[in-house]
């Protein structure tokens, strides 16, 4: 997939603007004649497309050679600017991190992937929040240019686009069902709206301050929303937007409200007040009645984290993650392993160790029961502003201001794994990664000065073919579905050419599309592609 916002450096004379929408309003051009035509919804229409740019490949062997005392550590270098969220989809398989470079890039955490599958370009501001649907096929993303994009996780393209907002755009959240998705941000509202087609359901006006965090009930009707007027108000989801009985007034005396997390049943909610308050407060989710008040924090909260059992909480602050029962208020123990500003925290999703991360650039890992640490990562050299574990508990990912994704081994010291492909040192950046469908094989695409697209081992890094033949950035790779052939897009051109010997020989060049190329699949069957870019059309050719 491309993923340039714009061509500045690009070898071609002119200072482009790029942009994918002409592409994604041609696709959904495409879905509406075949709604009309043939009954074919949107939906039925992406996943196609899906199947076309990402066929299913057998499952791949464990890479070799095996990491040192099993430790993997991935570092994720295709952010230019401050990291700002990092999203795991449910079932591990993928990351969506976004940030201060307008981008969102979904990646794969498990070595020695650790590349680009996609590089999603079409916000013109910072993206500020990430959510993934439950089914991990659709993410929205939220973003400064006032809009959240929804958009296929694997393929970019855009479902639609959400236009409600008048401002900066700083919360997203999927509903638990998957029906909605609920924003908030500077222009003080939180809207709710289908997931499926944008329509706007509900727009709630309560708040007087700029909206930092919502969170859906477990059951999908109410939304809680912490705002910087100092309150959270709890609503229904399904109406009007009238709050319920209630507006909860427990953090009057802080600057803002900047944390809100729901316990895992449903029943309360947890909010962290800022300074000169500084106190953790749980109440009821259904009543706003009051439960408990932790006020052993001396400093505004940033971050709150439940046990999954609901029994406990996880507080951060300056200098200290604070541990204690939910019910009671009462201390379990504080762990002190930072020096600084602590941004993050994250509980195991086995229950059994805390991950968190701050200004003193290191994620450390202890254990939940104890506070006793087990690991401290120092791979990055900026303020770490999220983490986040994998399903299996195994590994973490944390986004820092060092324009880095990370991810290593949670239970040992994050050592790196044994390779990283060094063959595009002469390029500006890598911006497209493919897989060959057998998996043996990867092929990655450089930019400009060097405009190769190299084909190499997945196990060992040792390169394979190396294809010349570009005189511009490489936009989008996609293998053939028999794994054969390449096509690769740049500047005005489409160059397919085969993988087996005598490898990279040109066999077709299609011109037909002007400018910039960001989109290529192939047809399932027939030796046919589509492909489309900056002319707004989209092009079926034969290749071979």
């Amino acid at each position: 997939m491309a993923n340039d916002i714009e061509h500045k450096s690009d070898s071609q004379p002119s200072k482009q603007k790029v942009s994918r929408r002409p592409v994604v309003i041609g696709l959904i051009g495409i879905a509406t004649v075949e709604a009309v035509a043939g009954g074919i919804s949107w939906r039925v229409l992406s996943q196609g497309i899906r199947k076309l740019i990402l066929p299913f490949a057998p499952p791949l062997p464990t890479p070799i050679p095996t990491p040192v005392h099993g430790t993997t550590f991935v570092t994720y270098l295709g952010h230019s600017k401050q990291v700002y969220a990092v999203a795991w989809a449910r079932n591990g398989q993928y990351i969506a991190s976004g940030g201060d470079d307008h981008l969102v890039k979904v990646w794969s955490p498990i070595p020695p992937n650790g590349k680009n599958i996609l590089t999603f370009l079409n916000h013109s501001g910072a993206v500020n929040a990430l959510a993934w649907s439950p089914d991990g096929m659709r993410i929205a993303s939220a973003s400064s240019d006032k809009t959240v994009r929804v958009w296929d996780a694997l393929t970019g393209v855009v479902h639609f686009i959400y236009t409600g907002h008048t401002d900066n755009i700083r919360t997203v959240a999927w509903s638990p069902d998957g029906t909605r998705i609920a924003s908030g941000g500077d222009d003080k509202t939180v809207q709710v709206w289908d997931a499926n087609t944008g329509k706007p359901l509900v727009t709630y006006s309560g708040h007087t301050g700029i909206v930092w965090s919502v969170s859906w009930s477990p059951d999908s009707t109410r939304i809680a929303s912490g705002s910087a007027d100092k309150t959270v108000q709890v609503w229904d989801a399904a109406t009007s937007g009238k709050t319920f009985s209630y507006i909860y007034h427990g953090h009057s005396k802080s600057n803002a409200v900047k944390t809100v997390a729901w316990a895992p049943g449903g029943q309360y909610i947890a909010s962290g007040g800022d300074i000169p308050e500084s106190t953790v407060q749980i109440w009821n989710a259904l009543t706003g009645a009051p439960h408990v008040t932790y006020p052993e924090h001396t400093a505004g909260i940033y971050a709150i984290a439940w046990s999954l059992d609901g029994q406990h909480i996880a507080s951060s602050s300056w200098g200290e993650v604070r541990v204690w029962e939910a019910t009671t208020g009462n201390n379990h123990f504080t762990y002190k392993g930072h020096t600084d500003n602590i941004r993050t925290v994250a509980w195991s999703l086995d229950g059994t160790r805390i991950a968190s991360g701050g200004d003193d650039k290191t994620v450390q890992v202890w254990d939940a029961n104890t506070g006793k640490p087990l690991v401290t990562y120092s791979g990055h050299t900026g303020i770490v502003w999220s983490v986040s574990w994998s399903p299996d508990s195994t590994h973490i990912a944390s986004g820092s201001a060092d324009k880095t994704v990370q991810v290593w081994d949670a239970a040992t010291s994050g050592k790196t794994f044994s390779y990283m492909y060094h063959g595009h040192s002469k390029a500006d950046a890598v911006k497209t990664v493919a897989w060959s469908p057998g998996g043996q094989y990867i092929a990655s695409g450089g930019d400009i000065p060097e405009s190769t697209v190299q084909v190499w081992n997945a196990f060992t890094g040792a390169p394979h073919v190396t294809y010349p033949e570009h005189t511009a950035g490489i936009f989008a790779i996609a293998w053939s579905l028999d794994g054969q052939y390449i096509a690769s897009s740049s500047w005005g051109e489409v160059r397919v050419w085969n993988t087996a010997p005598p490898a990279g020989k040109t066999l077709t060049t299609y011109t037909g599309n002007a400018n910039a190329v960001h989109a290529v699949v192939w047809s399932p069957k027939e030796r046919r592609i589509a492909s489309g870019g900056d002319d707004t059309t989209v092009q079926i050719w034969q290749a071979i």
